[in-house]
C-alpha cells in the first residue's frame, strides 16, 4: 500500500487530528507505506516567494497561494506511485488538486474537520471530486450528507494521566478559542472566589479586552496540545465548550482528551457527550448553572475523582488506533488494489 498523506494547512487544532491518524496508520501499515505532503510548508514557501506579509494581502491572495501550494499534490502522488491520496481537513487545499487527481484516476479520501459549521462550503469543495471518499467527525453531517462518520479520538501516548504542573494549579481551566458565544457565557458566570484560568493566544480571543470580567483570568499563551496533560492534571475542573450549532451531535476532541488524561470535566450540552459519558460528565446549560456546578464540585473531591475515573474508562477504546482500523477498512472497500496491503 502506498498513500500520500496530506497534512493540514495549520499546526494547531486540526494538526492534532492529522498527527493522531498519521501515527496510528503508520503503526498499522508501516512507515514505508506513506509519503507525507505538508501543505503548511508549501503555503509558507509561496507566501515568502510572493512576499505576501500583510494580513490584507494574505486574505486577497489566499486562493491564489492555496492553488500554488496544492498543485504539487498530483505530482507527488505520481512520483511516489501512490495508490491513493488521503487529505486531512481540506482547508486551503485548492480544488485544482482534486480535479487533477480525478483526471488521472488516483483515488482520494478526505477527513473533514469543520462540521457541521461549514457543511455547505465543504460540500462544494468535495463536489470537485464526486467519487472521493468523505469522512466526518460529526454524526449530523454524516447522516444529512451521506458521508462516513468517524468520531473524534485521542492518543493515549499524549493524553494520559501525569503529574500535575504546580505552576498551572487552578480551580477551573479552559483552553481554547474565544468564540463570541463562549466568551459571553464566561463573562456571564460568577467567578467570585474561584481561581479560573482561561488560556489561549490573544489572537484567538479578538473580542476580549481589559473591560471584560474574565480579563484578569486570561493567560495569553499558545498551548501545544501535545504537552497539555500536566495542565489538565493541575486543574480541579476542566471546562469543555463546544462551538455552537443547532444540530450538532458529536463531542469535540477535548471531550476525549480531557477524559483520557483522567481529569474531571464539565461540559455544555451536546447529545454525543451524554451518550458517551453518561452522568460522568455533568452538563451545564446556563452561566448560573455553571457557577453552581463549579462550586458544588470544588467542595466534593471524591465525587470529582469518581467521575474522572468513570469518564476515562469510557474512552479506553476511543483512540486513533481504533479509528485507524475502521478507516482502513473503508479505504480498502473504496480501492480494491488496497485489499492485498
Amino acid at each position: 500500500m502506498r498513500i500520500l498523506f496530506v497534512h493540514p494547512a495549520c499546526r494547531f487544532a486540526i494538526w492534532d487530528v492529522a498527527r493522531g491518524y498519521r501515527a496510528a496508520l503508520g503503526r498499522l501499515l508501516g512507515e514505508e507505506s506513506f509519503k507525507d505532503y505538508y501543505l503548511d510548508r508549501h503555503l509558507s514557501y509561496h507566501l515568502r516567494a510572493l512576499e505576501v506579509n500583510a494580513p490584507k494581502e494574505v486574505a486577497a491572495d489566499q486562493a491564489f497561494v492555496a492553488k500554488l501550494a496544492s498543485e504539487n499534490i498530483l505530482n507527488e502522488a505520481i512520483y511516489h506511485d501512490a495508490q491513493m491520496v488521503f487529505i486531512v481537513s481540506g482547508l486551503n487545499t485548492h480544488p485544482i488538486a482534486l480535479k487533477a487527481l480525478e483526471k488521472v484516476g488516483i483515488p482520494a479520501a478526505v477527513l473533514l474537520t469543520e462540521n457541521p459549521y461549514d457543511d455547505e462550503p465543504q460540500a462544494e469543495w468535495v463536489a470537485n471530486y464526486p467519487a472521493m471518499k468523505v469522512f466526518t467527525h460529526e454524526r449530523f453531517s454524516a447522516e444529512t450528507r451521506g458521508w462516513t462518520y468517524l468520531p473524534h479520538a485521542y492518543d493515549p501516548a499524549v493524553h494520559r494521566p501525569v503529574e500535575p504542573d504546580p505552576a498551572q494549579a487552578c480551580d477551573v481551566l479552559l483552553v481554547g478559542t474565544g468564540w463570541r458565544e463562549r466568551q459571553y457565557f464566561l463573562e456571564s458566570t460568577d467567578w467570585t472566589g474561584i481561581k479560573l484560568r482561561v488560556v489561549g493566544p490573544s489572537s484567538a480571543w479578538p473580542a476580549l479586552t481589559e473591560r471584560s470580567p474574565i480579563w484578569k483570568h486570561f493567560v495569553n499563551e499558545p498551548v501545544d496540545n501535545a504537552t497539555i496533560a500536566p495542565r489538565y492534571a493541575a486543574a480541579k475542573i476542566c471546562l469543555n465548550f463546544h462551538r455552537r450549532h443547532p444540530h450538532a451531535y458529536s463531542p469535540n476532541p477535548r471531550a476525549y482528551e480531557i477524559a483520557g488524561c483522567g481529569a474531571f470535566q464539565l461540559s455544555d450540552p451536546r447529545p454525543g457527550v451524554t451518550d458517551l459519558f453518561g452522568g460522568a460528565v455533568p452538563i451545564f446549560n446556563s452561566p448560573e448553572e455553571l457557577g453552581s456546578l463549579v462550586r458544588y464540585y470544588l467542595k466534593n473531591d471524591e465525587e470529582r475523582r469518581t467521575f474522572a475515573a468513570a469518564s476515562m474508562k469510557r474512552v479506553q477504546l476511543e483512540t486513533f488506533d481504533t479509528r485507524a482500523v475502521e478507516l482502513l477498512a473503508h479505504l480498502r472497500r473504496q480501492v480494491p488494489s488496497l485489499q492485498e496491503a
